[in-house]
């Protein structure tokens, strides 16, 4: 890869993230219809990787820059490519966050993962609900949903309003008492 397509893919990640945050994001994490709730990531938390996105391509371009005028010893191709590195892992976990949400409706709920596919659960064919180790990283705790009949559970992940969604669910006696 040339030196150019490196900064130009540095400084057009960035780019490309904050378009899609200003069009895309709803403002709020919860929405509340008249026949179903959804529930997303925070745009709080959203906006400040976009944030970082930003940041760290400026950085990466003003470092490069300065290592392609030689004030620093540092290989140009290096220092882009590291940044270059930092912004499609965020980038990719950026879009893994935006694409992750439970809609509950009067009978069933929709969890679109991370990476995948949505799968929908009838709150009548629940085994059982588990809390999930807790998770430093939010500061939440999770909840795991095991249908009847099926291998494997769906998470929902602890940043979410996992209370409300339990609530909408409304099958505590599917749910295990130990925290």
């Amino acid at each position: 890869m040339t030196l150019q397509m490196l900064a130009g893919l540095t400084a057009a990640v960035p780019v490309v993230a904050t378009a899609i945050e200003l069009v895309g994001n709803p403002g709020l994490s919860e929405r509340h219809h008249s026949h179903h709730d959804t529930y997303i990531v925070s745009g709080q938390f959203s906006r400040m990787l976009v944030m970082a996105m930003v940041f760290m391509g400026a950085l990466g371009l003003m470092l490069g820059w300065l290592c392609a005028l030689g004030a620093f010893k540092a290989d140009t191709t290096v220092v882009f490519a590291f940044f270059l590195a930092f912004l499609l892992v965020t980038f990719s976990f950026w879009l893994a966050i935006k694409h992750y949400r439970v809609v509950t409706y009067v009978d069933r709920m929709r969890i679109t993962p991370f990476v995948g596919l949505t799968r929908t659960v009838r709150y009548r064919d629940i085994a059982r609900i588990e809390w999930a180790r807790p998770n430093a990283l939010v500061g939440y705790q999770s909840v795991r949903v095991f249908e009847r009949g099926k291998k494997g559970s769906v998470t929902i992940w602890g940043s979410l309003d996992v209370d409300q969604i339990l609530l909408c669910i409304n099958r505590f006696d599917a749910l295990d008492s130990g925290l």
